[in-house]
């Protein structure tokens, strides 16, 4: 490795003023918003409470800007899309990182200060008094008065930005004061951002007026965004070289992408190709631990050991998290359950780990894991190897304890042999491991199940991660032989 080029931790640490252009792939989360308001502005909406959430520089803070841009109002122009719709007004809050006491009543004072900004020329004598009053007296209740009142001619957005960091109690007293009588008039609209989903509202009405949990999370890009990212900040980068660096993650594709430019412009110019990344492997590794370190900032560091060991896997329950645990000589032998699930009830405080209840099991969040694996892979490679070899055999000894059921095995198979073959560039291995595992799925699995292997390969949206690890030769290779196993058994009708 080179002499390491210069590294603005800054620019990695530090969030970006916001403008329109700054990200791409987020229209999916603003038309979700968009349709409420739409549905607001001529009728009355039926889950106005939106929860958009994900690990830092996911982009959280960039929708909720982006809505202000979009929805804000201005007496010379008409958001209105026609005559009878009414206009839109947004009320932006951030909390900050250690909120006061009275972070309820400062909301409601900035809050009461921006409306009075915005509409003050709208608004009715009443409305006016009542937006000074609570301006002035940090009064809750008259706000939501003049809140409401102007419902009747508008559709406010109330923007609340960095919730993860409300405390329970003051959240609950937010909640009852200031969500519930808004959201339950059916015209206003409350969005919220934070590293973590909310976990529970706790008032009845708002409970059934929030959005669906499944439509909140806030995706990392994949390469394909990536390739926009790149191309709309004019920096010519071999995306398949940079994305593993990044995870998807916009704040630090912008972060890699601005040194990787600085230092072609510098005495580290040169073609972009394998070898210049090869060269800078120690300046990018500076980088993806200092990601890491921001993304783990809350984490005790008597739980970074548990995250370590089940950072190669995709998902993880109690027995995985054991048999990765043991394979690594991290914990003695003999321990109980309980003390197993302790741990993951633990880590599942924090934003980067939680239950997904359609794989049943325990997940990393993906630039999380990504990250953390591209940084193991840089520190060691043989390491990296042997974790993610050790995974390969946990799931080679269920498919085999578990045959008839085990398509997600499987892929999980797959996918760890891609990282073993990133590690050691052994393409005679992997094609070898891989056909493998592809006929004893054809031995073992009904059709049903097999199909699911073959979309997993077949189809990037299933499993882009997966996809794009596997050397394009690789997959179609075993695309086609799952096409010829699939030709001798037919799928079942069942």
């Amino acid at each position: 490795m080179t002499t390491s080029p210069a590294i603005d931790i800054e620019r990695i640490r530090r969030p970006h003023d916001y403008y329109p252009a700054r990200f791409v792939n987020r229209g999916s989360e603003i038309e979700k918003v968009a349709a409420r308001v739409r549905q607001a502005q001529v009728n009355l909406v039926t889950d106005p409470v939106v929860n958009f959430w994900g690990v830092k520089g996911i982009g959280k803070t960039w929708i909720l800007r982006e809505l202000q841009h979009r929805y804000a109002y201005h007496a010379e122009s008409k958001t209105a899309s026609t005559t009878l719709a009414r206009s839109t007004c947004t009320l932006l809050y951030t909390f900050p990182e250690e909120p006061s006491v009275l972070a309820l009543e400062q909301v409601v004072r900035e809050m009461a200060t921006e409306a009075l900004s915005q509409v003050s020329s709208a608004l009715s004598p009443q409305e006016q008094n009542d937006l000074i009053k609570a301006q002035d007296q940090r009064d809750v209740d008259a706000l939501v008065r003049a809140l409401v009142a102007l419902s009747g001619r508008f559709v406010p957005l109330i923007l609340l930005d960095n919730t993860d960091k409300v405390r329970e109690g003051d959240w609950e007293n937010l909640e009852s004061s200031l969500v519930e009588p808004l959201v339950s008039t059916g015209h206003i609209l409350v969005v919220v951002a934070g590293r973590r989903q909310v976990p529970r509202w706790r008032r009845f009405e708002v409970r059934r007026r929030v959005m669906e949990p499944e439509e909140s999370r806030v995706l990392p890009f994949d390469k394909q965004d990536v390739i926009k990212q790149l191309a709309q900040q004019e920096y010519q980068i071999p995306v398949d070289l940079f994305f593993p660096y990044t995870a998807g993650n916009p704040h630090l594709v912008d972060a890699i992408a601005h040194h990787i430019a600085s230092w072609q412009k510098g005495a580290e110019g040169g073609a972009l190709d394998q070898a210049w990344f090869d060269r800078h492997q120690s300046s990018l590794l500076q980088i993806l631990r200092a990601s890491e370190a921001q993304l783990l900032e809350n984490i005790p560091s008597g739980l970074m050991h548990v995250l370590e060991a089940v950072s190669p896997l995709r998902f993880y329950r109690l027995e995985a998290l054991r048999y990765m645990l043991l394979a690594q000589r991290i914990e003695p032998e003999g321990q109980s359950d309980g003390y197993y699930l302790n741990m993951l009830r633990a880590l599942d405080q924090y934003e980067i780990m939680w239950w997904d209840r359609h794989r049943r099991a325990y997940v990393t969040n993906q630039i999380v894991r990504q990250l953390m694996g591209q940084r193991q892979l840089l520190e060691d490679r043989e390491k990296y190897a042997a974790t993610h070899r050790e995974a390969f055999q946990m799931y080679w000894n269920w498919v085999r304890e578990y045959p008839r059921a085990s398509e997600d095995f499987i892929g999980e198979i797959l996918f760890h042999l891609a990282c073993l073959y990133i590690a050691d560039g052994d393409i005679s291995e992997l094609r070898s491991k891989a056909q493998t595992a592809l006929l004893f799925a054809h031995e073992h699995l009904n059709p049903d199940r097999l199909l699911v292997v073959q979309m997993q390969l077949s189809d990037s949206k299933n499993d882009h991660e997966l996809h794009d690890l596997l050397p394009e030769d690789v997959r179609n290779n075993l695309i086609q032989e799952l096409d010829r196993l699939q030709a001798k058994k037919p799928i079942s009708n069942v």
